[in-house]
């Protein structure tokens, strides 16, 4: 990228800081994306899936592109068969590989059109510590994150140049988005994505290295969202979505304890960085003397006693909180969170647990904590509140699962000091101190003689073996068929083990009507709500009737038991072993809300379920013999 002029470096800056003001105030209008032909690098992952269902949403014609076969096709699939989507073709394509990308853009020019939007999404993470890198995964690395994104761009740009149209959203891209400023194609857009942590994906495997379970993902619905409606207003080069809603990201390191969180930018400013810094707040504290005395109404802060207001100045932390009082922030470049500095009060809302006497214990936890450092809170914590129950409530049940349910009254005391010590061990690294951890409920529901089902955990066991023959019906029957289910207007690139999400729960309510009857209705007696990442609810109900289930949330009815997995990709872990399973729940992949006790009644049904299965895979051996 060439050397900016001072002038031409100013005035940019001016034009971006008016645009700022205007759009403020006056939201742009958004544009529409319909029959626009958009193209999706990475579509089989969960923000790839979450960018082509927000896409078809406003009519875009849809291009697929994944390296793995089966995650393309589930897209697909779950595209045509859930939204209704049908302008869409899904293909192979190796990112990496020049010649494959040729090919592939030179067959959607031919068949298609030209195309307008180029997400470059696709990615990978070498999910080592720096010194078991090898040179293998290094190449693959910046040959899909960085590479890609030359060869992609080169193909697809050169017509959107031509026809002064067209949208390209990347990753490190700073040097087109220059480059098109400077040939003044303004038909032309580039977003350049700034995000933090992702739901699923590339992030799955880095959170066991580097981040805490504790820390709250963005979903990856939300960065979609985000990023189409960037794409409907075309007025921003960056799209920062981050936790800080800010147009500025912040510098991030590792402590000696490999906990990810965020520093004060300590470095200080220099030469025509510092130049450009102070001109642009002399321009704001000109502007707000100018509007005076109206200027004072957005200007002056009044902080509380007990609180705390960090100030980000142009995405810059200033480097100390300011104390209770009267201040004075700048209008339009001062972004100020407030912070109380109290002794505040977290209440865990009581949850049921497992004991190891086989006991059924419900306990409740009230949490006493301070903030001794707001702006590593800030920087750390995308929802202090969530992450921190979160935290509190997966250790809750480590801790209380190890001890005897009907000896939890004698040990309450050494349970709530070892929550205190092994909470505290990762939230102050956030900048948070915990004072106390007060079990202000423990109530036995069931001791292990009345708990006929002895297994690692009841409900994980009838849940896993629900999904589990599920899997395994779907993958017979769709090994047995040797021709796949093609979509008009389609490339068909599936496998005859590519299962999606949709048709397991199709094939699942079918299978749960089929056993459906009063008798399990009396057994059961209870109504079920499971909650698949953001892309899937489903009930059961076995109290009212003959029974009944349905995509969707329970109607009008009281939820007995809530069972909720944190995306799609942790269904894979129900067809695991028994740790994975447990190791998922004690980290809130997957959780059990309710009451226990009707969530182990869950056996009846699988039990059931097992039966039939178990008939009808018999039925279909037969008939293929």
């Amino acid at each position: 990228m060439g050397q900016i002029g001072f002038f031409e470096c100013v005035y940019r800056i001016i034009v971006a800081f008016i645009r700022a003001i205007v759009f403020s105030v006056f939201p742009a209008p958004r544009k529409s994306i319909r029959n626009e032909i958009v193209l999706i690098t990475g579509s089989g992952g969960a923000l790839g899936r979450s960018l082509a269902i927000e896409f078809s949403k406003y009519g875009a014609f849809l291009c697929l592109w994944d390296n793995d076969d089966m995650n393309n096709q589930q897209t697909y699939q779950e595209l045509y068969n859930e939204y209704g989507h049908r302008r869409m073709v899904c293909q192979k394509v190796d990112i990496t590989n020049p010649d494959e990308i040729r090919r592939a853009a030179e067959k959607i020019r031919h068949d298609i059109g030209n195309v307008s939007i180029v997400v470059n999404n696709a990615g990978v993470v070498a999910c080592k510590n720096v010194l078991d890198v090898d040179v293998e995964d290094i190449r693959k690395t910046f040959a899909v994150n960085i590479q890609s994104h030359y060869h992609i761009n080169q193909q697809f740009l050169p017509a959107m140049i031509d026809r002064h149209f067209g949208h390209i959203v990347a990753r490190y891209m700073e040097c087109l988005e220059d480059e098109i400023f400077r040939s003044k194609c303004h038909g032309v857009h580039v977003t350049i994505v700034i995000s933090g942590p992702i739901r699923g994906g590339l992030n799955r495997k880095v959170t066991e290295i580097v981040i805490p379970e504790s820390v709250n993902f963005m979903s990856p619905k939300v960065v979609a969202q985000k990023i189409v409606q960037v794409k409907q207003l075309n007025t921003a080069c960056y799209c920062s979505i981050t936790n800080f809603q800010s147009a500025f990201s912040y510098s991030k390191q590792l402590n000696k304890e490999n906990h990810l969180y965020a520093s004060v930018e300590k470095r200080s400013l220099a030469g025509l960085e510092k130049f450009i810094h102070y001109f642009v707040v002399m321009i704001c504290v000109l502007l707000m003397l100018a509007l005076l005395p109206f200027s004072l109404i957005f200007a002056i802060k009044h902080i509380r006693s007990g609180e705390k207001l960090v100030v980000y100045r142009l995405g810059r932390v200033q480097h100390r909180p300011r104390n209770s009082g009267w201040t004075i922030v700048l209008p339009f470049i001062d972004c100020i969170k407030r912070i109380s500095t109290k002794t505040n009060q977290l209440i865990i809302s009581p949850i049921q647990i497992l004991c190891r006497d086989d006991s059924i214990l419900e306990i409740g936890v009230c949490i006493e904590y301070i903030i001794n450092d707001p702006i590593l809170v800030l920087n750390s914590l995308h929802d202090l509140n969530h992450s921190l129950r979160s935290l509190s409530r997966s250790t809750l049940i480590t801790f209380t699962s190890q001890n005897n349910g009907t000896k939890i009254e004698q040990n309450i005391h050494m349970i709530e000091l070892s929550m205190k010590n092994e909470i505290n061990q990762t939230a102050r690294n956030w900048g948070i101190e915990i004072l106390k951890v007060n079990i202000a409920r423990a109530t036995i529901i069931s001791t292990g003689e009345e708990n006929p089902h002895k297994s690692f955990h009841p409900a994980l066991d009838a849940f896993s073996k629900i999904f589990a023959g599920i899997i395994q019906q779907s993958s017979t029957m769709d090994a047995n068929n040797p021709t796949p289910v093609t979509v008009p207007g389609s490339v068909n690139t599936s496998k005859p083990d590519t299962i999606s999400v949709s048709s397991i729960l199709s094939l699942l309510l079918v299978r749960l009507r089929h056993v459906f009857n009063e008798e399990l209705v009396r057994q059961v007696g209870a109504t079920y709500q499971f909650n698949i990442g953001d892309m899937a609810k489903f009930y059961i109900d076995l109290k009212n009737g003959n029974g009944s289930c349905d995509l969707g949330d329970l109607p009008a009815r009281v939820v007995d038991v809530t069972i909720t997995l944190n995306s799609v990709d942790d269904l894979k872990l129900l067809t695991g072993d028994t740790d994975e399973i447990i190791q998922a729940y004690l980290s809130q992949q997957i959780t059990i809300d309710g009451s226990l006790t009707d969530a182990m009644k869950l056996k009846h049904l699988a039990d059931v379920l097992k039966k039939d299965n178990i008939t009808l895979l018999n039925s279909v051996k037969n008939s293929h013999d």
